[in-house]
């Protein structure tokens, strides 16, 4: 049974612009090609008022608003409460990746 991924939006949230555009080339090899971006917390939270999304890769470390503070307020809104996130970042420390998992769907790094 093949998966029509055509129809999935997703939100990347990621001060690099690098690992966004890295990010936009496996979601396309997926064939996931309804991608939104933002490159801070601030922006991914104004986006997700006006842009329905059905799943957000988020950055763990950004300045401005942090991946763990920008899930908080995500998991905050009635509208996004139940939005699947998958934290996407580098770091390992057992402290973030509990305060991450606590929130998030998922947690890979």
């Amino acid at each position: 049974m093949s998966i029509d991924r055509s129809t999935w939006r997703v939100l990347i949230v990621d001060d690099q612009d690098s690992m966004r555009q890295l990010l936009r080339i496996c979601l396309r090899g997926l064939g996931i090609l309804n991608v939104s971006d933002a490159e801070d917390g601030e922006k991914a939270l104004a986006l997700l008022t006006s842009r329905p999304v059905d799943i957000v890769l988020l950055d763990g470390e950004m300045p401005k608003l942090s991946g763990v503070e920008t899930l908080k307020r995500i998991r905050s809104t009635p509208a996004t409460a139940n939005l699947p996130v998958i934290m996407v970042t580098g770091r390992s420390d057992m402290d973030f990746v509990s305060r991450s998992r606590h929130c998030a769907s998922a947690v890979l790094w």
